[in-house]
Formats: structure tokens, sequence, C-alpha cells
């Protein structure tokens, strides 16, 4: 099976992405030999941070029914780069919580050199923000962080993430061969685009799909008929 078969089609809702000039976004060369990508967000309008730990919460088993077609919640959330998105808990019908892990697979800009497949500790997951850690021979490799406060209109997002390992003999291995031909300067940049595009489209649904949580795994939304 060709690679772009794993592609789902893309979901075609009208909603126009944010550019990556509405963030304002950095990459960094550590000291360490780690990288690390930062992005302020426009305000995220319409949004609190009570329905975006809901929505982390709870993504990975929701479903979105938009007239005429079902979607998993993460289809919706970024309607061309995501593909899929498991949550590994100990009861499975609970909400997702500190602890937990989450599989992620995405392709930024739906290209075949940006894809990611990962499996990732949630580190953190509460009113003020989201986490993800993925860990090897005991050292963390990955480190990424959402955090997010109310301010007036919606939701003031920043998010960081840091790639390689801070210590350990290790260290030059896989931060000054391994880590440059995993996560190129070009797919750094493509990360920055795709998350600024992923938090901006929560503006389109997220307020909907809170006010309706009521209906259970599946809620439908009728306003993009």
């Amino acid at each position: 099976m060709e690679w772009i078969m794993q592609l789902p089609p893309e979901r075609k809702f009208g909603w126009k992405p944010k550019p990556l000039g509405s963030a304002k976004t950095t990459v960094t060369n550590l000291p360490t030999g780690q990288i690390e990508l930062t992005i302020e967000h426009d305000t995220i309008k319409g949004v609190t941070t009570e329905m975006l730990m809901w929505w982390f919460s709870t993504f990975t088993e929701m479903m979105v029914e938009i007239p005429g077609v079902t979607y998993p919640a993460y289809h919706v959330w970024h309607p061309f780069d995501h593909i899929e998105a498991a949550a590994i808990k100990t009861e499975a019908e609970r909400p997702m919580k500190q602890g937990d892990k989450i599989r992620i697979h995405e392709a930024f800009q739906r290209d075949r050199r940006f894809e990611v497949d990962e499996t990732a500790v949630v580190s953190t997951l509460n009113i003020g923000g989201m986490g993800l850690t993925a860990h090897k021979l005991g050292q963390t490799l990955l480190d990424l962080q959402h955090r997010f406060q109310d301010v007036e209109g919606g939701v003031e997002y920043r998010s960081r993430m840091v790639l390689g390992m801070e210590s350990g003999l290790l260290k030059p291995l896989i931060n000054n061969i391994v880590l440059p031909k995993k996560f190129s300067r070009e797919k750094a940049d493509a990360w920055l685009l795709h998350n600024v595009e992923e938090v901006g489209y929560f503006e389109n649904f997220l307020a909907d799909l809170h006010d309706r949580r009521d209906q259970g795994s599946t809620i439908s939304l009728d306003q993009f008929v």
C-alpha cells in the first residue's frame, strides 16, 4: 500500500486556516544541542480554558456528525493533516488524564516528509494546559507543552516544544546525528504552520461542541448545512 493511502480525504468545511504570520514563532538551537520551538498564538476567540481542558480530555473518543457524514473529532480538529489519534488508558470509558498515553499520527501539510507517528505520555492535563513527553532509555526526547489562560474575548495560547536529549551518554549521537535527520529545519517550520492552523481551527467548532457535550460521544453539529 502506498503511503498516501494512509491519509484520509481532505475534509472541506469552508474554514480559512490562520496564517503563520498570525502568531509569533521561534526556532532555537539550544546550547545542549536540543531544538526549541515556540509559538505565541493569536487569541483563540470565543473559546475558554474550560472548553480546551474538556476537548483534550475527550477528543480521542469523540465523533462529530456534520450533516451527512460522521468524523472522528481528530479529523475535524485539522481538516487536512490529521490521520489518527488514540488514547491508551487504564480505564477505557473515562476521560483522558495525566499519566495516560496517546498515539498521534499526522502529516504536516499532507507531506510524507513531515509525517509523525509517535506515542507520548500525557504529562499535563488541567485548566491551564496540556503537555506531552516522549522518552527513550530513561531520557526525555520530546517535551511539548501547551499553556493557556482566559483573556478578554478568548484564550491566550502558548506552545513550546523541545526535541533531543538534555544530558546522557547518547546526547551527542541523538542531538547531532539523529535529530537533524528526524526533525529537519524544514520539518520544524512545517510543524509551526501546522500548529498555528490546528489551534486556530478551535474558533470554528469548539464552543459549539462544548455546548452540546451532553449528547455523549457522538455530537451532531448542524450549523455547517
